[in-house]
This record gives C-alpha cells, sequence and structure tokens, in this order.
C-alpha cells in the first residue's frame, strides 16, 4: 500500500493560498471569530487572531466552553448555539 500523495508539496505550506496564517491580513474588515474550547481548530482559531491583532485588525476572539465545531448549527437544541448566534448578529450591527 502507497502513502496518500499529499494535497500540497511540503515547500508550499506557508503559501498564502495554502494557510491564512501566512496572508497579508492588514486590510481585513474586523473580524468576530468564535470557536469552541472543545474545537479541533481551536488553536489555528488562537493562533490566527493574534496574526490578524499583529496586523492592526480589529479582532473580537470568543471561545465558548465546552463547545465542539460548527455547535452554532445546534442552535434549536443547544443555548449557547443561540447565545453564539446573538453575539455575532450584534458583532455585525456593531461594524456594519
Amino acid at each position: 500500500m502507497s502513502s496518500p500523495t499529499p494535497i500540497f508539496p511540503p515547500d508550499d505550506r506557508k503559501d498564502p493560498r495554502v494557510s491564512v496564517l501566512y496572508a497579508a491580513l492588514r486590510s481585513l474588515p474586523p473580524t468576530l471569530i468564535q470557536v469552541g474550547s472543545a474545537e479541533t481548530l481551536l488553536d489555528d482559531s488562537t493562533r490566527f487572531a493574534a496574526a490578524a491583532g499583529s496586523a492592526d485588525v480589529p479582532v473580537t476572539l470568543e471561545i465558548w466552553p465546552r463547545m465542539i465545531h460548527a455547535w452554532h448549527l445546534w442552535n434549536a437544541h443547544l443555548e449557547p448555539g443561540r447565545r453564539a448566534l446573538v453575539s455575532a448578529g450584534a458583532f455585525i450591527r456593531r461594524h456594519l
């Protein structure tokens, strides 16, 4: 059995088309990042928030306790999902 072929060559991992962490972020609008503390992408989210903040992008990072990836989709049954959507709506209204 052969090894899977990588999606991109190892030398290109810092290409901004592969990872937004290496993109020019300075022109981004105010950015809201909502991530759960049990989220697979928590580390990526905090790294992106730090990179955007370093590029003078206004960033709001919300880490929701015990939430998993895409918990917002469960808003009909999950109070934190409803609160996260309310928070996102308020963020959007503040920055329109």
